[in-house]
């Protein structure tokens, strides 16, 4: 006698954990071009682009991934690049802007060794995507968006980059110096978290900015004029900027103290590596502190108490802060 289904039980369709058509036919793609077990990433996903057998949906998708490794962005025509000065000796803050767009924008391949990529690109692949009309509308446009870049720059007149002349005759590359800053003001900006001292994530940063500090001095003389009175001032100038960005909502200075901002720590930092003076003063302590802690073993030589003298008359102590 017929009897109604038990709770749970199921008669009919496909069983539960029986992947659909659509699934079936991806997993039988993916295991057909993972057979060469010498296949590079890069040849896996546009194997997997390249199936027509695939649904459009999956591939898009792949060569959304792949697209970066083949495809370099859109650039700025080079004729229509402004020059960059910097580290002039007229003390001031100047601003250069950029010129519209003159030329189209370049697109570039990568060479990618060991790829076939000129079979068949991500980038052809997608633009054919977006121009299908037959092609699912939301498909086009969230395909037209991620090949933007690779196919236009953001044309228009650039917002001015600021520039500046400095007084004490400092050559120092304004996108290095912004490196620099940037890392610095992540720094602060964890401290004041209060769960960094100490971390892993402290060490790595502090190394990368040490190693950003050394790279940016590297080939960079400090002028003689530059002294570690000015040093300080330096110092409590990019300290008061620092507390302005850390109160404004949201944190962020006007592009003339942003500029300022990262060129002094950039001049501090090639100060410290660079300069005489510097050396000595680091000397200067490093002999005091050991003169002072009388530790064993840590006694001053009879050189090293005519060295520290002989340095402290040249470097005298610097005068005391004024708030």
């Amino acid at each position: 006698m017929p009897r109604g289904s038990k709770p749970g039980e199921r008669r009919g369709g496909r069983q539960r954990g029986t992947p659909n058509k659509k699934t079936a036919l991806r997993i039988a793609a993916i295991s057909a071009a993972a057979t060469n077990p010498n296949i590079s990433p890069l040849d896996f996903l546009l194997g997997l682009m390249r199936d027509s057998n695939l649904p459009q949906e999956y591939r898009v998708k792949v060569a959304m991934a792949a697209l970066p490794f083949v495809h370099a962005k859109a650039t700025k025509p080079e004729d229509d690049r402004a020059s960059t000065k910097y580290g002039h000796n007229t003390a001031g803050v100047n601003a250069s802007g950029h010129g519209f767009l003159k030329a189209p924008p370049r697109v570039r391949t990568r060479r990618v060794a060991g790829s076939s990529a000129a079979e068949g690109s991500p980038l052809a692949f997608l633009m054919g995507v977006m121009r299908d009309p037959d092609a699912p509308p939301h498909l086009r446009v969230q395909v037209a968006r991620g090949i933007a870049p690779y196919v236009h720059w953001k044309s228009g007149v650039s917002q001015p980059e600021v520039v500046i002349d400095d007084e004490y005759g400092f050559v120092i590359d304004p996108a290095a110096a912004r490196a620099l800053r940037d890392d610095d003001v992540e720094k602060d900006r964890l401290i004041r978290t209060g769960k960094f001292l100490g971390t892993e994530a402290e060490h790595k940063l502090r190394d990368r900015i040490a190693e950003k500090k050394k790279a940016l001095a590297n080939g960079v003389e400090c002028p003689t004029g530059y002294t570690a009175l000015d040093a300080r001032e330096d110092e409590k100038r990019v300290e008061s900027l620092q507390r302005k960005r850390v109160s404004q909502r949201p944190h962020k200075l006007i592009a003339e103290e942003d500029a300022e901002e990262a060129h002094l720590i950039a001049r501090v930092a090639v100060y410290h590596h660079t300069s005489p003076e510097a050396q000595a003063r680091k000397r200067i302590y490093e002999l005091a502190m050991r003169s002072f802690l009388r530790s064993p073993g840590m006694k001053l030589s009879d050189d090293e108490r005519s060295e520290l003298d002989s340095l402290r008359a040249r470097y005298p102590d610097l005068p005391a802060m004024t708030p």
